[in-house]
């Protein structure tokens, strides 16, 4: 009996939650309502220790929070960091459970976060733009090679994240006759269902087809070509864009020009060619949700166990496209080039049969240590039927292994000041001239003079009517 309860006490110990979901919501509700400067202030005191298994996605949020703020170095110092950290956690093998680690398994907050294939890719991309908007043009181009190789890399972590959940589900089933009768149950079916309402029909889009950062890619390489190699470098990235979301914010017309090899784009003089990169809401919000699934013991007082699932919900629209106007009447809109949300659906989605089966293998077990320790109070109990501290030992015991339903947990970490979409605009004006912003995204109308150069960046962070957007601008080509 000393032996259950301990194992059942240890076991209750060891699932004890994070207070990353907690921290998380403050850090978004900073975020979201403006205040920069204390989310950021938030992010970077969580991530100080980078022993901390979420590190990763704290210096992600310190990073594009101080970028928000227009600390441009703080920004790339939080970035920077993060790549050291993926560094370093790519240099260590991706967590595969045995069948009896599953079993055990009870904090998926406890594991090293790696980030998703998505987030790697657009923390490259947002360490770039942080670099262009401080005039650090070839540290840019450090940040954005680093980015397409992550394009490129994306399909062979997701293959090994796909291997090791048929691992994980071998090793679980394997011990266990009827786990794959529970993975089937109704209860999970619904589950599975429920875990992603609100989305609506978005575009399959996986995050190894990136074409936001693939775009900025293109157009960097373009106007900052320095031989061949970078031009055909360009016209490869602004390939993958064109076959990804054809028609999009000039495309065509950068593709021609990397395709002629007449190295950079000249728009001609008192001319300006101008990109924006829209990025617009806010990435979908992560949580968990519990189920409670017949276990198949059926015995008197087993307890009920919770499975805590994942679930990812969008966030609301900020408001559509960016209307652009300049000169005499001149108009455009910003174009999507790349859903957020697509791209972190089609990763949960993926990620779905790893999670379900680590948290059925820990309930599992759980089951089993609870209704062991219900069995043996309730016989202790039988056989000293006036020995007041047996029932209350029995009581006790049945309060513990019911209320253990409360401490299971799943894995709600992610990128959350991520925006939920990312759109662009190509057009020319005149050198210097006033792009006048509008659109619900704003809430009110706002205006940028162009720096005169040739080719210019023009990046807008808007999260919706009550927030003032964040414009900032970089030379492409002076």
């Amino acid at each position: 009996m000393r032996l259950v309860v301990a194992a059942l006490l240890a076991s209750l110990l060891g699932g004890c939650v994070s207070s990353y979901p907690e921290a998380s919501a403050g850090f978004r509700t900073a975020f979201e309502s403006g205040d920069f400067a204390a989310a950021a202030e938030l992010a970077e005191e969580r991530a100080e220790d980078l022993a901390d298994p979420s590190a990763l996605v704290w210096l992600l949020e310190a990073g594009a929070a101080r970028r928000a703020e227009g600390r441009a170095e703080a920004a790339a110092l939080a970035f920077e960091r993060a790549e050291a950290l993926l560094a370093e956690l790519d240099r260590r093998p991706e967590v595969s459970l045995s069948g009896e680690s599953l079993s055990a398994f009870s904090n998926p907050l406890a594991l090293d976060y790696r980030g998703r294939n998505a987030e790697r890719i657009l923390a490259a991309t947002a360490l770039a733009l942080t670099h262009l908007e401080a005039g650090s043009v070839e540290r840019a181009r450090v940040a954005l090679n680093r980015a397409l190789f992550r394009i490129e890399d994306a399909r062979r972590i997701a293959a090994r994240r796909a291997e090791i959940a048929r691992e994980e589900g071998e090793a679980a089933s394997g011990g266990d006759p009827s786990f794959r009768q529970r993975l089937a149950s109704p209860e999970l079916a619904e589950a599975a269902r429920a875990a992603t309402d609100g989305f609506g029909v978005l575009p399959a889009r996986a995050a190894s087809a990136n074409p936001a950062a693939a775009w900025l890619h293109g157009l960097f390489l373009l106007h900052t070509a320095e031989d061949g190699s970078d031009l055909e470098r360009a016209r490869k990235s602004l390939q993958l864009v064109a076959g990804t979301v054809p028609g999009v914010a000039g495309v065509a017309s950068d593709l021609a020009l990397a395709e002629s090899g007449r190295g950079r784009p000249d728009p001609g003089p008192g001319r300006t060619l101008v990109y924006v990169l829209h990025e617009n809401g806010v990435a979908p919000r992560r949580g968990q949700e519990t189920a409670t699934l017949p276990l198949l013991l059926l015995e008197q007082d087993t307890p009920m166990v919770a499975i805590a699932l994942p679930t990812l919900r969008p966030a609301p629209a900020a408001g559509e496209s960016l209307d652009l106007s300049w000169g005499d009447g001149r108009r455009a809109a910003t174009e999507r080039l790349a859903s957020v949300d697509a791209m972190m659906l089609a990763e949960f989605r993926e990620e779905w049969p790893s999670a379900v089966t680590r948290a059925l293998a820990s309930a599992t077990v759980k089951a089993l240590v609870g209704h062991a320790a219900n069995r043996a109070a309730r016989e202790s109990a039988r056989r000293n039927s006036d020995n007041t501290g047996a029932q209350l030992l029995y009581l006790a015991t049945l309060v513990t292994t019911n209320l253990y339903a409360g401490v299971a947990q799943a894995d709600t970490r992610g990128w959350t000041s991520l925006p939920k979409e990312y759109l662009g605009q190509r057009l020319e004006a005149p050198r210097g001239a006033r792009i006048s912003l509008g659109g619900a995204c704003l809430g009110s109308p706002a205006a940028i003079d162009l720096p005169q150069a040739k080719a210019v960046l023009v990046t807008v962070r808007t999260l919706g009517p009550g927030v003032p957007p964040v414009i900032r601008t970089a030379i492409l080509q002076p």
